[in-house]
């Protein structure tokens, strides 16, 4: 397969517009189609993994974003460190035992899950409501979480409700996400895009 350098990372021609997207990216002027910057923008792809590292997958985000304010701040994401691309063990730990009972074939299930275990307090209250398939986010009412909490509860239910309590210049604020949260929400859209599997490619990045 053919790959297109752009400041020195690797990235598969899988679609026709990824080489105006990572001229945006990385601050060159071009013209993109202007598409919603909301975070629940449907993801349309092949169906396989292109094959650039963890990081390029997520930087690769840009494809569906107009937000320069996001893009920026995806520029860098590689600086970030995450090991196996969880936040810490606890979010693995409890990410991993919980897809064991879901379908994981559901990619928007998944980048919810992914979200909501990362928080300890929100994933201990709404973990009884995950099932097989679903998650029933109309029976469900946050308690006492923290920020953290709350704003990783509110993404989940974008991506998987399709609401639009965060866009992607909302993501973009550094006063508002902290760096590691940037790049788990990050994660969750790409899971989202590509399925759960985009993890392994996480954890032999670490490796």
């Amino acid at each position: 397969m053919e790959y297109i350098y752009i400041n020195t990372r690797t990235v598969p021609p899988w679609r026709a517009r990824i080489w105006a997207a990572l001229q945006k990216l990385f601050g060159q002027k071009t013209e993109i189609v202007r598409i919603s910057d909301s975070i629940t923008q449907p993801d349309v792809h092949d169906g396989s993994i292109p094959s650039p590292d963890f990081d390029t997958l997520l930087q690769m985000l840009c494809v569906d974003s107009d937000s320069l304010k996001f893009n920026k701040r995806l520029r860098w994401i590689g600086d970030i460190e995450m090991n196996n691309g969880f936040i810490n063990k606890y979010h693995q730990q409890s990410f991993e035992q919980a897809i064991e009972k879901l379908n994981q074939k559901n990619n928007v299930l998944m980048a919810a899950v992914y979200l909501l275990t990362a928080d300890y307090k929100i994933w201990k209250q709404i973990k009884r409501y995950v099932e097989k398939d679903r998650i029933c986010f109309g029976a469900f009412k946050p308690v006492g979480c923290s920020e953290i909490g709350y704003t990783v509860y509110c993404a989940a239910k974008d991506i998987y409700l399709g609401t639009k309590h965060f866009t992607l210049s909302d993501l973009a604020d550094k006063k508002l996400i902290t760096p590691h949260l940037f790049k788990t929400l990050c994660t969750a859209m790409t899971i989202k895009r590509y399925g759960v599997k985009v993890l392994d490619r996480a954890k032999a990045d670490a490796a």
